[in-house]
């Protein structure tokens, strides 16, 4: 099977992460990077091997040499962007929130069924291996059945330990719950379910 190619589409802080796990990985090449700095989206593409950088997201798909895309731009960009990448069949993960709105969310996803897509979100707590085990205990009732839930969510917040408040989380309360509050609440989700 060839490798997946992948396009980045945003080369801010969050892009580094994902080029990273990237590059560790086995069966996939980034092909593509868009970002409308290209300045930023040339650094970041040099990082892999034949990658193309580009200020828009239509210029990558006119070149469409990928299969899958990476959404990293600031939230309020994600339905727009995801749209077009899903419009065009394109496979979407999806940097947390998914959309600002539900019914956003809901667009995305009725876009990628009806394109043949895959869309994801990037909800990397669920995957803590320290909380894939505490998973499986609750769900073999390793400790009894589960009865009561607290969740305590302590991290610090770069964004206001660096003074950074035009982030788009400083905006609204809103945007700080899809900002910060999507972890612990994914977390209850998948222990107690709907």
């Amino acid at each position: 099977m060839a490798d997946q190619k992948v396009c980045l589409v945003g080369a801010g802080n969050i892009a580094n992460t994902h080029a990273a796990v990237l590059k560790a990985s086995n069966g996939v090449t980034v092909s593509a990077v868009v970002d409308t700095n290209l300045v930023a989206a040339q650094a970041l593409a040099k990082q892999f091997s034949g990658a193309k950088p580009f200020a828009t997201l239509d210029e990558a798909l006119s070149a469409r040499d990928f299969d899958r895309a990476h959404v990293l731009v600031p939230p309020p960009l994600h339905e727009a962007i995801a749209g077009a990448l899903l419009k065009c069949g394109v496979s979407v993960l999806c940097e947390k929130p998914l959309a600002t709105t539900s019914e956003g969310s809901q667009n995305l996803l009725t876009l990628a069924q009806e394109n043949g897509a895959i869309l994801g979100t990037n909800q990397n707590y669920l995957f803590n291996p320290a909380f894939r085990e505490l998973l499986k205990q609750v769900q073999s009732h390793t400790h009894g059945k589960l009865r009561h839930v607290i969740c305590t969510y302590n991290m610090p917040l770069r964004q206001l330990a660096g003074k950074q408040m035009s982030h788009w989380m400083f905006d609204t309360p809103l945007n700080m719950l899809l900002e910060q509050a999507v972890h612990p609440l994914s977390l209850i989700r998948a222990l107690i379910g709907e």
